[in-house]
């Protein structure tokens, strides 16, 4: 039911259906808890990094495995794509244009996510925009973009946004650091409720530079599963 890669195309669409994930900058640390194993040995070349990071993705029950590339490791990186679940599909994660262009051109990958300045349109896979602002979800609507991923302020956004662009995580780090676990699901529930699971995906809105505590993430995660075991088609 889970790490379907279809079904995170189909989140880009705003089409309804099941709850998705998209969690692009998971830290060392919390990859090290919910994968109970450490060390440099997980993150030291390209394939521990793609290895670890394919994992985690699974264990997240994610429908992408969100793995940042840059031209010198995206040819290694796509070679190692026979290592993902069945169903599961890379998103690449890199502001660097010959591995945008070659993991637009590969099977393995579902989507592409960037910062830069691009066009959707230049693209045949679907094109998510790491927004920190409202300007920024603006350019990646009039740029044709399919998705963009956000820090905070989900809720707002959504209304006022939702109709022109799938959002993902937007949870707001703060936030979630600060509620109770109880306060979160009760949060993301009424978050489902509201985008009635059309072009929204479930995420911290983390740029990498701020981590979520353990407490807050599996509450999220806790959450989310709980939506998809209740999700029926």
């Amino acid at each position: 039911m889970w790490g379907n890669h279809r079904e995170f195309l189909r989140m880009l669409r705003r089409e309804p259906g099941r709850p998705t994930l998209f969690e692009p900058h998971p830290t060392r640390a919390i990859a090290t808890q919910l994968l109970w194993r450490g060390g440099d040995a997980m993150w030291d070349t390209v394939s521990h990094r793609v290895d670890t990071l394919i994992a985690l993705y699974a264990y997240l029950r994610a429908d992408t495995a969100v793995i940042p590339a840059d031209a010198a490791s995206i040819g290694e990186v796509l070679e190692l794509s026979h290592k993902l679940p069945e169903e599961m599909r890379f998103t690449i994660l890199t502001d660097d244009a010959a591995a945008l262009t070659a993991a637009d051109a590969s099977n393995a990958v579902c989507a592409i996510a960037s910062a830069c300045a691009l066009s959707g349109g230049d693209f045949a896979k679907p094109v998510i925009f790491m927004a920190e602002d409202d300007a920024g979800i603006e350019s990646a609507i009039r740029r044709g973009a399919s998705g963009v991923h956000i820090p905070d302020s989900i809720e707002a956004r959504y209304d006022t946004y939702g109709r022109h662009i799938a959002l993902l995580g937007g949870l707001g780090i703060c936030q979630l650091n600060s509620d109770s676990p109880a306060a979160i699901h009760r949060r993301i529930r009424a978050l489902h409720e509201q985008t009635g699971g059309v072009g929204y995906a479930i995420g911290t809105g983390s740029d990498g530079m701020t981590e979520a505590n353990y407490l807050s993430f599996i509450s999220m995660l806790g959450i989310f599963n709980n939506l998809v075991s209740e999700f029926r088609t």
